[in-house]
C-alpha cells in the first residue's frame, strides 16, 4: 500500500545526502526554508521524497504563486515501480488544493527532462540558480558594459524565493521595482540586466552572477495564465 507523509524524517535526510552528495548541515538548511517536505512509503517502508520551496513569478505585473520542487529522489531499491510519478501526482494535488498557480523544477541533468515532461512539466525556463551566501555581493566580469533600461517594467520577469529567512536584505516583491535603478548589462554576446540601489549593485541576471551556474528548468501550470517565450528566471537561493 502506498502512503504519504509530510515532514522530513531521518530517512529523507540520509537519502538526500546519499543521492546528491550533500552534507546533513546543507540538507537541514534546505528543510528550514522549505514550505513542505513530502515523503512516499510503500507498505510502511520509506521510498523517497522531495522538498517544495515557495516561490513567486511576476508575469505582466501580476504575481503568481508557485512551488519549486527541490531535492526530489526515489531510493535506489524502490525505483522502477512508478513511485516517483505517484509522489509528484500527490504533490500536484496538494498544491491544487492550496490554490497555487504553478510548480517548477530544475532537473539535475538533461536526461531527466523527458521524465519530468511525462509528469506534466512543459514550459522551459532559462535561468540561474545562485548559491551565493550573500546576494548583495554581486561581482560582474571585467569588460561588462552598461546601458540604459528603456523597456516597460512589465518586460522583466522575476522568480523570487519567498522566505524571510532566505532573502534577508532584498525582496523585489516587498519593494517596488521603481525603487531600483535598472540597467542593461552586456559582455560579448551575453545580455542581462542589473538592479542598483543608489551606487550599490544588488542584483544581476543571467550568467553575470558570481558563482552561479546556468540551468534550464521546467514549469507546470496549475491555473491558466500566459507565460512569455524564453522566460528568464533568476532564482536567488541564499543558504
Amino acid at each position: 500500500m502506498i502512503t504519504f507523509k509530510n515532514g522530513a524524517s531521518a530517512e529523507y535526510i540520509d537519502g538526500f545526502c546519499k543521492i546528491f552528495g550533500d552534507s546533513k548541515e546543507f540538507v537541514h538548511k534546505i528543510i528550514s526554508i522549505s514550505n513542505e517536505v513530502f515523503e512516499i512509503y510503500e507498505d510502511g517502508v520509506f521510498c523517497g521524497g522531495l522538498c517544495a520551496i515557495d516561490v513567486s513569478i511576476r508575469v505582466d505585473n501580476a504575481i503568481k504563486s508557485g512551488a519549486y520542487i527541490y531535492g526530489a529522489f526515489i531510493c535506489e531499491s524502490a525505483r522502477g515501480r512508478g513511485l516517483f510519478r505517484k509522489l509528484c501526482e500527490y504533490v500536484h494535488a496538494y498544491y491544487c488544493e492550496e490554490l497555487y498557480d504553478f510548480m517548477m523544477t530544475i532537473p539535475a541533468n538533461a536526461s531527466l527532462f523527458e521524465l519530468y515532461k511525462g509528469l506534466g512539466f512543459g514550459h522551459y525556463l532559462d535561468g540561474v540558480v545562485s548559491l551565493c551566501g550573500d546576494t548583495t555581493a554581486v561581482i560582474l566580469p571585467q569588460g561588462t558594459e552598461f546601458s540604459d533600461f528603456d523597456d516597460d517594467f512589465s518586460s522583466l520577469y522575476f522568480i523570487h524565493i519567498q522566505n524571510d529567512n532566505l532573502i534577508k536584505t532584498y525582496d523585489i516583491f516587498k519593494q517596488s521595482v521603481c525603487d531600483f535603478d535598472i540597467k542593461y548589462i552586456s559582455l560579448g554576446d551575453k545580455r542581462g540586466y542589473a538592479l542598483f540601489e543608489g551606487d550599490a549593485l544588488i542584483f544581476a541576471s543571467g550568467d553575470f552572477v558570481r558563482y552561479a551556474s546556468a540551468k534550464k528548468g521546467l514549469l507546470m501550470k496549475i491555473t491558466d495564465f500566459d507565460t512569455p517565450e524564453d522566460l528568464l528566471c533568476d532564482i536567488l537561493f541564499e543558504i
